[in-house]
């Protein structure tokens, strides 16, 4: 104002007066006129646990509950594009909101990596007219996590190696066979004093002048531990195939197979003590989801000490 009065310059005599008017009169106006209070902003998943390359579709709904409506609106959705790659939509938008009004975008996206990761916070600009002023928030609790299960094409491949008769052979998952009162014919020996009369053999033991009894085999299902090394050492390769990502891979193929075999199936993941986790062993075809869901949300974090993490 002082240089345009020096140099009677009317036009910047002019510009510092409407920037005089902006900063005293018209922010103050601004916040009071602008409740941004009355703006809710929240997202909407249409699932939180999604397979690897399948599709995330984002909804983001915006409502205006108050009298007053707001003429400059930036909403924007953050994500990680090293996670996570845009698909469809964008994950922003700038409009305007009248009173008791809604307004929605949508978006999808397409996450690049095994594990579970945030999506968001959600941020929100509000302008005036003129964009003199301006305020900008982060909308609270404005964070989804979204579990990502390893490649569904990696299920479907596991099952339908599992459907193979030959898989029992290659990978020599056997029950374990006890002497006992199975079906199955095991063996013969001589009697010995609490034997059942029922086992004895009266024809062999005729032929031998000594009592003999037959014995038969029990089977009894196999509890299989599936030990993963989750340690730092396991990150290396790439984001989307390190060692941990073919570990996990592994796990699954295993846990397939022995869950096919109608046993018991429980994971371990170590690398210190501090980074432990187990999940007791189960059986049937939901248990397969169940150590999905274990497996998905393990990072490899820590320091490789197998005899202190089982210690």
């Amino acid at each position: 104002l002082t240089a345009g009065f020096a140099f009677e310059n009317y036009f910047l005599i002019y510009f510092a007066i409407l920037l005089l008017f902006s900063t005293v009169i018209s922010l103050p106006l601004f916040y009071y006129q602008m409740n941004i209070e009355e703006l809710r902003v929240y997202r909407e998943l249409e699932k939180e646990k999604v397979f690897k390359d399948d599709f995330v579709h984002v909804k983001v709904i915006i409502e205006n509950t108050g009298k007053s409506g707001f003429d400059f609106l930036e909403i924007k959705d953050y994500y990680n594009p090293q996670l996570f790659r845009l698909v469809l939509g964008e994950n922003f938008i700038s409009t305007r909101i009248g009173p008791k009004k809604e307004v929605k975008f949508s978006y999808i996206l397409e996450p690049k990596v095994r594990g579970e990761y945030p999506l968001g916070p959600l941020s929100l600009i509000v302008k005036d007219r003129l964009g003199f002023n301006s305020v900008e928030r982060v909308v609270p609790n404005s964070v989804s996590d979204i579990l990502v299960y390893p490649p569904y094409e990696d299920i479907k491949r596991i099952e339908i190696l599992g459907s193979k008769r030959s898989l029992n052979l290659n990978y020599g998952i056997q029950r374990s066979k006890l002497k006992g009162l199975g079906s199955e014919f095991f063996g013969m020996r001589k009697y010995v004093f609490g034997d059942q009369f029922r086992l004895i053999d009266w024809k062999a033991s005729a032929r031998t002048q000594k009592l003999i009894v037959k014995e038969y085999e029990s089977e009894r299902d196999v509890t299989v531990m599936i030990l993963v090394d989750s340690s730092n050492s396991m990150a290396g390769g790439a984001i989307e195939n390190t060692k941990f990502e073919y570990a996990v891979r592994a796990c699954m193929l295993l846990t397939k197979v022995a869950l096919s075999r109608k046993d018991n199936v429980g994971v371990y993941t170590f690398s210190d003590r501090k980074n432990f986790k187990f999940l007791k062993p189960g059986s049937g075809d939901d248990h397969f989801y169940q150590v999905l869901d274990f497996i998905a949300r393990v990072k490899p974090q820590g320091k490789s000490r197998f005899v202190e993490a089982m210690g």
